[in-house]
């Protein structure tokens, strides 16, 4: 048998130069917490740039990236 816990997981654009996508979920309370940050800046220990891509084509797609 699989033990799997299913999460709602959260994405935004942390700042308006769109540098860095927040990542949170939440908890069993319904509480945000955070996980990460990823953007693409190379040299930076935060950079995925393949992750942070795919991300900001999803909130795009969803309207969230102006």
């Amino acid at each position: 048998m699989t033990k799997t816990l299913n999460l709602q997981i959260g994405v935004f654009k942390k700042d308006d130069k769109g540098e860095t996508i927040a990542i949170t979920i939440k908890d069993m309370n319904g509480n945000n917490l955070d996980i990460t940050g990823v953007n693409k800046t190379e040299g930076s220990k935060r950079c995925h740039a393949n992750l942070y891509g795919k991300l900001e084509k999803l909130l795009k797609e969803a309207g969230y990236w102006e």
